[in-house]
Protein backbone atom coordinates (compact mmCIF):
# COMPACT_ATOMS: atom_id res chain seq x y z
CA UNK A 1 0.00 0.00 0.00
CA UNK A 2 1.62 3.27 -0.78
CA UNK A 3 1.21 5.75 1.99
CA UNK A 4 -0.66 8.49 -0.80
CA UNK A 5 -3.82 5.72 -1.15
CA UNK A 6 -6.76 5.54 0.78
CA UNK A 7 -6.95 2.31 3.30
CA UNK A 8 -10.12 0.58 2.75
CA UNK A 9 -10.53 -1.59 6.51
CA UNK A 10 -12.66 -4.12 7.18
CA UNK A 11 -12.63 -7.86 8.51
CA UNK A 12 -11.17 -9.25 5.19
CA UNK A 13 -8.39 -6.93 5.29
CA UNK A 14 -7.75 -7.99 8.67
CA UNK A 15 -7.64 -11.58 8.16
CA UNK A 16 -5.29 -11.11 5.08
CA UNK A 17 -3.22 -9.25 7.20
CA UNK A 18 -3.12 -11.47 9.72
CA UNK A 19 -2.36 -14.67 6.66
CA UNK A 20 0.56 -12.27 5.68
CA UNK A 21 1.98 -12.33 9.17
CA UNK A 22 1.46 -16.00 9.55
CA UNK A 23 2.88 -16.65 6.41
CA UNK A 24 6.18 -14.61 7.43
CA UNK A 25 6.46 -16.17 11.04
CA UNK A 26 5.94 -19.68 9.65
CA UNK A 27 9.06 -19.11 7.11
CA UNK A 28 11.38 -18.02 9.95
CA UNK A 29 9.74 -20.79 12.41
CA UNK A 30 10.66 -23.62 10.06
CA UNK A 31 13.88 -22.01 8.63
CA UNK A 32 15.07 -21.67 12.16
CA UNK A 33 14.14 -25.50 12.75
CA UNK A 34 15.98 -26.59 9.90
CA UNK A 35 18.92 -24.58 11.24
CA UNK A 36 18.84 -25.64 14.22
CA UNK A 37 22.54 -25.98 15.77
CA UNK A 38 23.77 -22.96 13.46
CA UNK A 39 24.11 -20.35 16.22
CA UNK A 40 23.77 -17.61 13.48
CA UNK A 41 19.97 -18.64 12.97
CA UNK A 42 19.07 -18.09 16.63
CA UNK A 43 16.82 -15.04 17.46
CA UNK A 44 19.79 -13.26 19.13
CA UNK A 45 21.80 -13.38 16.23
CA UNK A 46 19.31 -12.45 13.75
CA UNK A 47 18.35 -9.49 15.53
CA UNK A 48 21.51 -8.39 15.99
CA UNK A 49 22.13 -8.65 11.98
CA UNK A 50 18.60 -7.27 11.51
CA UNK A 51 20.33 -3.85 10.63
CA UNK A 52 23.15 -4.63 9.40
CA UNK A 53 22.26 -7.59 6.36
CA UNK A 54 22.48 -7.15 2.90
CA UNK A 55 19.11 -6.13 1.56
CA UNK A 56 17.82 -7.13 -1.60
CA UNK A 57 18.15 -4.42 -4.09
CA UNK A 58 14.15 -4.70 -5.23
CA UNK A 59 12.93 -3.74 -1.80
CA UNK A 60 15.38 -0.46 -1.70
CA UNK A 61 13.65 0.15 -4.78
CA UNK A 62 10.70 0.09 -3.81
CA UNK A 63 11.02 2.23 -0.35
CA UNK A 64 13.16 4.71 -2.53
CA UNK A 65 10.35 5.06 -5.21
CA UNK A 66 8.13 7.34 -2.71
CA UNK A 67 7.97 4.95 0.11
CA UNK A 68 6.31 1.93 -2.49
CA UNK A 69 5.22 -0.30 0.73
CA UNK A 70 3.37 -2.43 -1.45
CA UNK A 71 6.57 -3.09 -3.75
CA UNK A 72 8.39 -3.73 -0.88
CA UNK A 73 6.39 -6.51 0.84
CA UNK A 74 6.11 -7.71 -2.29
CA UNK A 75 9.82 -8.51 -2.37
CA UNK A 76 9.31 -10.07 1.15
CA UNK A 77 7.18 -12.61 -0.02
CA UNK A 78 9.06 -13.79 -2.94
CA UNK A 79 12.17 -14.11 -0.49
CA UNK A 80 9.45 -15.83 1.54
CA UNK A 81 8.43 -18.28 -1.40
CA UNK A 82 11.95 -18.64 -2.34
CA UNK A 83 13.03 -19.59 1.44
CA UNK A 84 9.96 -22.36 1.61
CA UNK A 85 10.97 -24.18 -1.80
CA UNK A 86 14.64 -24.24 -0.10
CA UNK A 87 13.14 -25.67 2.43
CA UNK A 88 10.64 -28.28 0.53
CA UNK A 89 13.95 -29.14 -1.23
CA UNK A 90 14.99 -31.20 2.12
CA UNK A 91 17.58 -27.54 3.29
CA UNK A 92 20.52 -29.05 0.86
CA UNK A 93 22.14 -25.50 0.96
CA UNK A 94 21.90 -24.40 4.26
CA UNK A 95 24.30 -21.10 3.61
CA UNK A 96 21.22 -19.97 0.89
CA UNK A 97 18.97 -20.33 3.35
CA UNK A 98 20.19 -18.79 6.36
CA UNK A 99 21.64 -15.62 3.67
CA UNK A 100 17.73 -15.32 2.83
CA UNK A 101 16.19 -16.00 6.47
CA UNK A 102 18.81 -12.93 7.71
CA UNK A 103 17.31 -11.07 4.69
CA UNK A 104 13.19 -11.51 5.32
CA UNK A 105 14.38 -10.70 9.22
CA UNK A 106 16.30 -7.73 8.28
CA UNK A 107 13.36 -6.15 5.50
CA UNK A 108 10.93 -6.95 8.25
CA UNK A 109 12.74 -5.03 10.76
CA UNK A 110 12.84 -1.79 8.38
CA UNK A 111 9.50 -1.73 7.88
CA UNK A 112 9.54 -1.87 12.11
CA UNK A 113 7.43 -5.51 11.79
CA UNK A 114 10.37 -7.57 12.78
CA UNK A 115 8.01 -10.71 14.53
CA UNK A 116 11.41 -11.85 16.59
CA UNK A 117 11.47 -8.43 17.56
CA UNK A 118 10.84 -8.14 21.70
CA UNK A 119 8.53 -5.40 21.10
CA UNK A 120 5.97 -7.92 19.71
CA UNK A 121 6.12 -10.41 22.56
CA UNK A 122 6.59 -7.92 25.12
CA UNK A 123 2.97 -8.20 26.16
CA UNK A 124 3.73 -11.69 27.57
CA UNK A 125 7.56 -11.42 28.45
CA UNK A 126 6.70 -9.61 31.93
CA UNK A 127 3.97 -11.98 33.56
CA UNK A 128 5.47 -15.32 31.68
CA UNK A 129 2.87 -16.12 30.47
CA UNK A 130 4.19 -17.06 26.85
CA UNK A 131 6.30 -19.59 28.88
CA UNK A 132 3.51 -21.44 30.77
CA UNK A 133 1.84 -21.74 28.30
CA UNK A 134 4.00 -22.97 25.76
CA UNK A 135 5.19 -25.58 28.74
CA UNK A 136 1.60 -26.34 29.07
CA UNK A 137 1.53 -27.02 25.19
CA UNK A 138 4.36 -29.23 24.98
CA UNK A 139 3.14 -31.53 28.24
CA UNK A 140 0.40 -32.21 25.77
CA UNK A 141 1.52 -32.77 22.95
CA UNK A 142 4.25 -35.07 24.75
CA UNK A 143 2.01 -37.49 25.79
CA UNK A 144 0.12 -37.31 22.67
CA UNK A 145 3.39 -38.42 20.85
CA UNK A 146 3.61 -41.33 23.75
CA UNK A 147 -0.28 -42.02 22.81
CA UNK A 148 0.53 -42.71 19.25
CA UNK A 149 3.53 -44.09 20.38
CA UNK A 150 1.79 -47.13 21.91
CA UNK A 151 -0.63 -46.78 19.02
CA UNK A 152 -3.74 -45.50 21.27
CA UNK A 153 -5.14 -43.54 18.26
CA UNK A 154 -7.97 -42.79 20.65
CA UNK A 155 -6.03 -41.14 23.29
CA UNK A 156 -3.92 -38.77 20.79
CA UNK A 157 -7.27 -37.73 18.89
CA UNK A 158 -8.69 -36.62 22.09
CA UNK A 159 -5.56 -35.02 22.95
CA UNK A 160 -5.33 -33.24 19.64
CA UNK A 161 -9.31 -32.48 19.88
CA UNK A 162 -8.54 -30.68 23.54
CA UNK A 163 -5.93 -28.37 22.45
CA UNK A 164 -7.82 -27.18 19.47
CA UNK A 165 -10.89 -26.62 21.22
CA UNK A 166 -8.59 -24.25 23.49
CA UNK A 167 -7.63 -22.61 20.17
CA UNK A 168 -4.12 -24.71 19.64
CA UNK A 169 -3.58 -25.37 15.91
CA UNK A 170 -1.62 -28.25 15.55
CA UNK A 171 0.63 -29.42 12.90
CA UNK A 172 2.45 -33.12 12.50
CA UNK A 173 5.61 -32.54 10.73
CA UNK A 174 8.79 -34.77 10.13
CA UNK A 175 10.53 -33.37 13.04
CA UNK A 176 7.43 -33.33 15.44
CA UNK A 177 4.20 -31.74 16.28
CA UNK A 178 4.53 -27.99 15.71
CA UNK A 179 1.52 -25.55 17.40
CA UNK A 180 0.64 -22.25 17.21
CA UNK A 181 -2.74 -20.13 18.56
CA UNK A 182 -5.59 -19.83 15.82
CA UNK A 183 -6.55 -17.12 14.86
CA UNK A 184 -9.66 -15.75 16.40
Amino acid sequence: MHYRSTVEYGEDSLAEAGAAVDRITGFITRAQEALKGDVASTTPALNDRADSVDLPDAFVTALDDDLNVSEALAVIFGSVREGNRLLESGGSDPATLLHTLEQVIGMTQVLGVNPLDPQWSSANAGSGAADVLAALVDQRLNARAAARAEKDFAAADAIRDELTALGVEIEDTPAGARWSLAAR
